[in-house]
């Protein structure tokens, strides 16, 4: 069959738009999630996120979770299933898209690994929390603070959501 126009493989354009794609993992426990706390010299601009990272060369989206979630929180991650699909067009070097995870690292107790814990401006604190409350400080994607609690209260038992430009 003769196909015409890009396909998976080929570049839409000869400017071809490059793609980040991120592998998140949403760790919750007996209601709360998992979050992160970056810390900075100004605490006006400390945030907080979810364990997370970009898909490396050969490996697939889950993974990359479970590296991810292993490289920063030394714990073994098994994936429940896709929560979330973000397609970010806007960002601000490339396009990003986030494959968002409902995973589980059973009893484990997570650490922030040494390397999250000395690099300036990284993590210093890993909490499971309320998403209702946590909402209240700075979450990164900005679209969890809209659908993290409602989610969390309902066992995150819904489908999976596609968020567009957040």
């Amino acid at each position: 069959m003769n196909q015409k126009g890009p396909t998976a493989n080929s570049p839409a354009s000869a400017e071809e738009e490059p793609i980040r794609i991120r592998a998140v993992a949403i760790i919750a426990r007996d209601g709360k999630v998992l979050f992160l706390r970056h810390r900075h010299p100004d605490p006006e601009r400390e945030y907080w996120v979810v364990p997370g990272g970009g898909v490396l060369p050969g490996e697939t989206a889950a993974q990359a979770v479970v590296r991810e979630v292993r490289e920063e929180i030394q714990a073994e991650a098994r994936v429940v299933r896709l929560l979330y699909v973000s397609d970010r067009p806007h960002c601000p070097e490339e396009r990003e898209l986030g494959l968002y995870f409902l995973c589980d690292i059973g009893n484990a107790t997570p650490n922030p690994s040494s390397e999250l814990l000395t690099r300036e401006g990284y993590v210093d604190e890993l909490v499971f929390a309320d998403p209702a409350e946590v909402v209240r400080l700075r979450l990164f994607p900005e679209f969890l603070r809209r659908v993290l609690p409602a989610d969390a209260a309902a066992g995150f038992a819904g489908p999976t959501q596609y968020v567009e430009g957040e």
